[in-house]
């Protein structure tokens, strides 16, 4: 009883509250600009058939800001997360564009060779056949 006195009364712990409430109130604010950069990304894929490096950067690194946020409020991390903390970098990636997707055939990725598919797809149907 003596500790949970103590824990109770440990103001540490009333700050780390008090951090975790004002992130959660972030994070709601930060799905709305979420929300617009998919958006705006699907629009510019749409429009122009290629997406917008500028949104996927920025992108990139809201995905980075959330996941430090939820390491932090998770207790995976003590570390608090921007605006105490410099903005998480974006790591630069590839662009998506329209002619990606269409250049490739879909028959390339059928599986032409029957060792790939699991052996008790169809040993079990053959063996149910015979049986009956």
């Amino acid at each position: 009883m003596k500790n949970f006195i103590s824990h109770v009364k440990s103001l540490s712990l009333w700050v780390r509250l008090a951090y975790m409430l004002l992130f959660l109130l972030l994070l709601s604010f930060v799905r709305v600009i979420l929300l617009l950069v998919i958006g705006g990304q699907f629009l510019t894929l749409l429009i122009t058939g290629a997406d917008n490096k500028n949104l996927r950067s920025f992108g990139q690194s809201l995905a980075s800001w959330i996941f430090q946020t939820m390491q932090f409020l998770t207790f995976n991390s003590d570390t608090k997360p921007f605006p105490f903390a410099d903005w998480p970098a974006a790591m630069p990636s590839d662009g998506f564009s329209i002619a990606d997707v269409s250049s490739g055939s879909s028959e390339d990725n059928v599986v032409q060779d029957e060792s790939d598919i699991p052996s008790f797809t169809s040993t079990d149907i053959d063996d149910r056949d015979k049986s009956k």
